[in-house]
This record gives C-alpha cells, sequence and structure tokens, in this order.
C-alpha cells in the first residue's frame, strides 16, 4: 500500500488520480492496518519529494493528519523529528521565533524553557557562502544570548540516527 500510494514503477498514484481519491485510498488503507502514518510519512519522504508528480498533493494530505509536517521547510527537518519523536525524546517547539539585536530568527525545533535550539543544515540551502557566514553570527548571536545550539546534517540524520539522539 505504502508503494501504491507514493510510488509506483514510473508513476505516482497522486498523479493519476485526484485529492479526493487519493485522501480516500490513504484512509482506507490506514483503517485496513496496511500501513500506518508515521510508515507513509517516512517512505514519502525516502521517494516522495519535489519535483515528484503527486508529490505535494500527499504532503498535504500527510500534513492533514500530522500538522506539523506543514510547519518544517525541509525533508531533512521532517526526518529529524520523526527521529526525536520516535526516540521517546520531548516533542520540540518548530519554527520557534527568536529576536536578537534586533533581527528575527526561526529556530527550525527548539526546547525554549531550556534555550536548547536544534538545526537542520541541508547542504542546498546552508552550503553557499553566504549562508555559511549568515548561520556563523546566528548562531553566536543564539549562544551569547544563553542558548545551546546543535546542528545536524542529512548525512548525520540518516546514517547515524544513534549517535544524532544520543546528542
Amino acid at each position: 500500500v505504502d508503494e501504491a500510494i507514493v510510488h509506483q514503477p514510473g508513476r505516482d498514484l497522486g498523479a493519476v488520480v485526484d485529492l479526493s481519491t487519493l485522501r480516500s485510498c490513504m484512509m482506507r488503507s490506514f483503517q485496513m492496518g496496511l500501513t500506518h502514518p508515521d510508515r507513509l510519512i517516512r517512505r514519502h519522504l525516502e521517494r516522495g519529494g519535489r519535483g515528484r508528480p503527486g508529490s505535494a498533493g500527499l504532503r498535504a494530505l500527510l500534513g492533514e493528519i500530522e500538522p506539523d509536517l506543514m510547519l518544517l521547510e525541509s525533508d531533512l527537518e521532517t526526518t529529524l523529528l520523526l527521529l526525536i519523536v520516535e526516540s521517546g525524546l520531548p516533542r520540540p517547539t518548530l519554527q520557534h521565533p527568536v529576536e536578537l539585536e534586533g533581527q528575527r530568527y526561526r529556530i527550525d525545533m527548539a526546547y525554549p524553557e531550556l534555550r536548547f535550539a536544534i538545526e537542520a543544515d541541508g547542504f542546498a540551502v546552508h552550503g553557499t557562502r553566504t549562508a555559511f557566514e549568515h548561520d556563523r553570527a546566528r548562531q553566536n548571536r543564539l549562544m551569547l544570548a544563553g542558548w545551546q545550539v546543535l546542528r545536524f546534517t542529512w548525512r548525520q540524520v540518516c546514517r547515524r540516527p544513534e549517535w544524532v539522539v544520543d546528542q
């Protein structure tokens, strides 16, 4: 069922049926116990994504089930949140706003009461010189304001999940 909803060889179900039909198929598969929302989210992250026909519709439907998905800005953030939640750690606040020295920032995931920030750093967004400089200045401001900051990359989250959780 995960394969049928997320990816069929050569095409995605979301690309060939309307959103209502896709929603019905997804909900029925949950009711029958053929799959679970967490499994479908994970499968979407593995095989779906930008540029795949039907992917945006499926993400919207998954967002109806797991509203936090709509707050997250990347598949890396989604994967990291699932890792945190599935490991039994407390659920962080998502896209937490902070204002420091007249600058407004959003922390990917935070435990505001502890002043603890978690950042998911994808190379496509954070791999430019400008982003590199901005990220360092932002982290310095957060740390000087009393925040602890942990940063994780796609490779760390996907290849070393136990290490990420231990951190």
